[in-house]
Parts: C-alpha cells; sequence; structure tokens
C-alpha cells in the first residue's frame, strides 16, 4: 500500500489487517491470553468485541418479563404460606412444642373430644371437662384450679405439675394416667378409676385416707379405693 514501508509497523499494517486481527484476538481470547498482553491496537479491538458480545447477550425484553414473573410468582408463593404457619392452627402445634389451647377459663367444654391434645401451661380455671374424652391429653404445668372433670375420660393423660387444687374428678377415668404433686388436692375422687395410674406413693396414701375415696367408676365399674390400691 502507498505510504506503507516494510519496516514500518502499525497504523498501516493494522489498518489492512484489522479483520484478521480482530478474528486472531478472539481465538487468542478462548486461549486464556490476558489482555495485558495485547498490544494497544489490538486491546481496542477487543473491547470492541467485548462489547459486541455483551450486547449480544443482553437479554430480550420478553425474557426479562418471564424472569419478572417468575420472581413475582415465587413471592405470592410466599406471601401465601406465611401467613398459613403463622395462622392459630399452626401456632399452636403440638410438635411445635406450643399448646393446642392456651386460656380456656370459665369455658364449657363438656362432652367435647380433645383427645391427644395438649393443653401444657393452660389458664384453665373453673373449665368444665364434663363427660370430655381427654385420652392422652397433656395438661403439663396448666392451672386447673377449680375445673370440672365430672366423668371424663383422662386415660393416660398426663397431670404432671399441674395445679389440681378443688378439681372434680368425681367418676372420672384415669387409667394409665400420670400424676405427681397436687392429686390429693383434689375436691372429689368418688367413683373416680385410678388403674394402673402412675400416683406418688406419698400421695396415694393421703387418698386413701380421703372419705370421698368410694364408689365405683360408671363406666369401667372399677371400684376406686380398689384402684388406688388403699
Amino acid at each position: 500500500m502507498a505510504g506503507c514501508t516494510s519496516g514500518f509497523v502499525s497504523p498501516c499494517r493494522a489498518a489492512v489487517g484489522g479483520s484478521m486481527s480482530l478474528e486472531r484476538l478472539r481465538l487468542k481470547a478462548v486461549d486464556g491470553m490476558r489482555p495485558a498482553t495485547l498490544s494497544p491496537i489490538s486491546l481496542s479491538m477487543h473491547e470492541t468485541d467485548r462489547l459486541r458480545t455483551a450486547a449480544a447477550w443482553r437479554p430480550s425484553a420478553v425474557e426479562v418479563r418471564a424472569h419478572e414473573r417468575r420472581v413475582a410468582a415465587g413471592l405470592l408463593g410466599i406471601l401465601l404460606v406465611v401467613p398459613l404457619l403463622l395462622s392459630p392452627s399452626h401456632v399452636n402445634a403440638v410438635s411445635g412444642g406450643v399448646a393446642d389451647f392456651v386460656d380456656v377459663q370459665g369455658q364449657d367444654l363438656s362432652g367435647k373430644d380433645f383427645s391427644k391434645k395438649d393443653f401444657s401451661g393452660c389458664a384453665a380455671k373453673e373449665a368444665k371437662f364434663v363427660g370430655t374424652k381427654l385420652r392422652g391429653t397433656r395438661f403439663f404445668k396448666a392451672d386447673l384450679t377449680g375445673a370440672d372433670f365430672t366423668g371424663a375420660d383422662l386415660s393416660t393423660a398426663s397431670l404432671e405439675d399441674a395445679k389440681l387444687d378443688g378439681v372434680v374428678l368425681k367418676n372420672a377415668i384415669l387409667s394409665n394416667s400420670y400424676t405427681n404433686l397436687g392429686l390429693d388436692k383434689v375436691k372429689d375422687i368418688s367413683g373416680a378409676d385410678f388403674t394402673d395410674a402412675l400416683v406418688r406413693p406419698d400421695i396415694l396414701a393421703k387418698l386413701c385416707k380421703r372419705s370421698d375415696a368410694t364408689g365405683t367408676n360408671p363406666v369401667t365399674k372399677a371400684d376406686t379405693r380398689e384402684s388406688l390400691g388403699c
């Protein structure tokens, strides 16, 4: 080319072989060649090629909208699930270690079925459980002061550390139940069935001395005193 000498390298030669330099740059880039080793002109071409490639990889408007829809759907799913997890039915789940019932003071729960429910720590003063099914129910540290369990089925239930002052257990079934302190403070145990109930020896001795430790349970036909082992 006119004006170009064989001993002079650059603008001229670069202008002639520009397209080849670009192709060579691509090949070298693939081979892991560092941009710092390129000549200024080749580096400029490398930047141009990089920008063109970046533009080619830019997502289309359709792809962007599709991605936004996926993100929105994910957020909607979270918004729908969180309220369910925080609803009373989940917050009070037994599996989570939180009681099914927190406060039933003075409520009439007679004749209902609360088998295997958890009343742990529940405030249940003066609550009525007359004829209620409470098989396997847990009353750990519940305040049952003055509660009425007349005829209730407390088989395999736990009354561990529950406040039982003034509780009525008349004709109640407590077979295989678990008790400890406080059972001697109940108001009435006449007709109650304590068959195989876990009762502390000192508490058992107090129950056997009570005048209301009499009668027969109308359902199980168990004698109260015999069920206590008196």
